[in-house]
């Protein structure tokens, strides 16, 4: 996954709170496997890039964590670190998926796609 540096520092001081967090009330987490693609997702809402959770969960093992995993770490996440994320618009993921689709495919082919109506999205 492609993640900007400001993104990706983003993402390893939440978690850093959050471990620092779990440890200061001697609680483990639940779905430690959950935290990460959580405080991602966290990052990315912060830093006004556009992903979907996902997309996030697609690079998970899913025998480990589930997308609702992801969902409930990711809440806990936000009321812990005390964020007031505004939700991902939908225009910014359009544009963004609308690139990548178009991204792939050669400039020969555009046309005859666009004509078609076929695009295959990264979910």
């Amino acid at each position: 996954m492609n993640l900007n540096k400001n993104t990706r520092d983003e993402a390893k001081k939440m978690y850093l709170q959050m471990d620092d967090h779990h440890r200061e009330k001697k609680r483990p987490i639940r779905h430690r496997d959950a935290l990460i693609p959580s405080v991602i997702y966290l990052a990315c809402r912060s830093t006004d890039v556009a992903h979907t959770l996902k997309e996030l969960c697609a690079h998970l093992d899913p025998t480990k964590v589930t997308k609702k995993d992801v969902g409930k770490t990711f809440k806990m996440c936000q009321d812990v670190l005390k964020l007031n994320i505004k939700p991902t618009k939908a225009k910014d993921l359009i544009e963004r998926f609308y690139n990548l689709c178009f991204q792939r495919s050669n400039s020969a082919n555009r046309s005859e796609k666009t004509k078609r109506g076929k695009c295959v999205l990264p979910l």
